[in-house]
C-alpha cells in the first residue's frame, strides 16, 4: 500500500510503519540505525527481491504449461510505465499488455480490499503515467463509471455461481489433468515454497 518508489522525504505514514516494524524490541538508536540501513539499501533490496519473484512466477507458469505469453505477463507485473519498475526497467508499450492489465487488476484488488474502491481508484489515478498505462487507467475509469468494473467482484452471487460464471469464460476445448500434470502442479507449489 506504500509507494516505496518515490524518492525524497518519506511520508509520516511510512515512517510510522518503519518505526513499528523495524527492530521493535530494540532501543531507539538501534532502530534508527536499522531504518537508515533500509533506506540506504532499499533500491538494491527491492530490485533483488522483485526480480526473484518475477522470474520465479514466470518459471512456475511455464512449468505448468501456461505458455510464454502468460509467463511474460507475470514476469513483467512489476514493470512501471515510466521505466522505474523491475525486473528489466521496461517502459511504456515495451511492457507486455498482459503485464499492464494484471498490474492494474492487482492494484485494484489490493487497494479495494484494504482501503475501499474509491481509494483504489484515487491511487490508480495518482500513479497513472508513472506505474500504470494511462490508456488502461482511462478504460478502468469508464468501466467503473458504467458499473461494469466491479460486477463480479462485488456480486452477492454465491461463490459456486461466480465460479461457474468464470469457468464459462474458459476456452471451449478443455482437457482432463493427467497424473503427470498433477505432479507438475505439486512441483510448482514446491518451487514457491
Amino acid at each position: 500500500l506504500e509507494d516505496w518508489t518515490r524518492p525524497g522525504r518519506p511520508k509520516i505514514s511510512t515512517l510510522r510503519l518503519l518505526w513499528a516494524s523495524v527492530l521493535p524490541d530494540a532501543g531507539a538508536l538501534r532502530r534508527v540505525a536499522g531504518i537508515a540501513h533500509i533506506g540506504l539499501t532499499q533500491h538494491r533490496n527491492n530490485e533483488e527481491m522483485i526480480t526473484l519473484r518475477c522470474d520465479r512466477g514466470a518459471h512456475i507458469l511455464r512449468k505448468l504449461g501456461l505458455g510464454d505469453m502468460a509467463a511474460e505477463a507475470v514476469r513483467g507485473l512489476d514493470e512501471h510505465w515510466d521505466g522505474c519498475g523491475y525486473p528489466e526497467r521496461r517502459s511504456g508499450e515495451t511492457i507486455p499488455l498482459g503485464s499492464r492489465i494484471l498490474a492494474i487488476a492487482q492494484h485494484l484488488d489490493v487497494f479495494a480490499s484494504e482501503q475501499g474502491i474509491q481509494k483504489a481508484l484515487q491511487v490508480l489515478h495518482e500513479r497513472s503515467g508513472r506505474w500504470f498505462d494511462p490508456k488502461l487507467v482511462r478504460v478502468v475509469t469508464r468501466l467503473h463509471r458504467t458499473g461494469a468494473l466491479w460486477t463480479w467482484a462485488l456480486s452477492s452471487t454465491p461463490e459456486h455461481e461466480t465460479r461457474a460464471a468464470a469457468l464459462d469464460l474458459a476456452p471451449a476445448q478443455v482437457h482432463r489433468l493427467q497424473a503427470s500434470d498433477v505432479d507438475l502442479i505439486c512441483e510448482a507449489f514446491a518451487d514457491v515454497v
